[in-house]
């Protein structure tokens, strides 16, 4: 009598073979089974590495579209706002109100949408540090859609009924108070981007 050790991922199935054939059989048929289940699961491993990163990718670039605004307004635009008469301030608001209310509320509905799957794809590793900044980011971007819906955006509805000549004496107070508010969200959403980066390179 002897024994049999037989390797199944880093394990062994340890069995005695006797004269009987039938023992053979069934030790090569629990190896065969393993290691078949070891395939399968490296697959599925591998598959859901592959969406893991591109949901990140979608994430990452969405992301990117949704900050690009508040970079472009903390290079310059806030600046050159300030130093508008109101006329110019007046049309210039319109007209990117105008045009940036479709197409950035589309970016901010796909960053919602890739950062909530992110999330749910890394939620099975709930201590890693990617699933915890993902967390982060996504927050982050959701006070940032409350504070444009309850800040900004109101105020940009006031601003729209104003023309060059009928505008109120404090219409410095309104274009301020959407500064509070737009400043906040660009603290908010630019953090919520480094964040999402740091997990990326620190977390994978």
């Amino acid at each position: 009598m002897a024994d049999d050790r037989w390797p199944s991922g880093g394990c062994f199935i340890e069995k005695n073979r006797h004269n009987s054939s039938g023992v053979y059989f069934i030790s090569e048929r629990i190896l065969l089974t393993s290691v078949k289940g070891c395939n399968k699961f490296a697959l599925a491993l591998n598959l859901k590495t592959v969406e893991i990163k591109i949901t990140l990718f979608i994430t990452l670039l969405a992301y990117a579209v949704v900050i690009s605004q508040s970079f472009f307004y903390l290079l310059a635009m806030e600046r050159v706002c300030r130093n508008m008469n109101p006329a110019t301030y007046i049309e210039s608001r319109k007209l990117l109100d105008d045009r940036l209310s479709k197409t950035l509320a589309g970016a901010y509905y796909t960053t919602l949408l890739a950062s909530i799957a992110l999330t749910a794809f890394c939620v099975t590793n709930p201590s890693g540090l990617l699933f915890i900044c993902s967390i982060i980011s996504l927050v982050a971007l959701l006070a940032d859609m409350v504070l444009a819906l309850k800040g900004n955006q109101p105020l940009n509805k006031i601003i729209n009924t104003w023309t060059t000549t009928e505008y109120p004496n404090n219409w410095e107070h309104y274009r301020n108070r959407w500064f509070v508010y737009y400043n906040t969200r660009q603290v908010v959403n630019l953090a919520g981007f480094v964040v999402l980066v740091g997990g990326v390179i620190f977390g994978c």
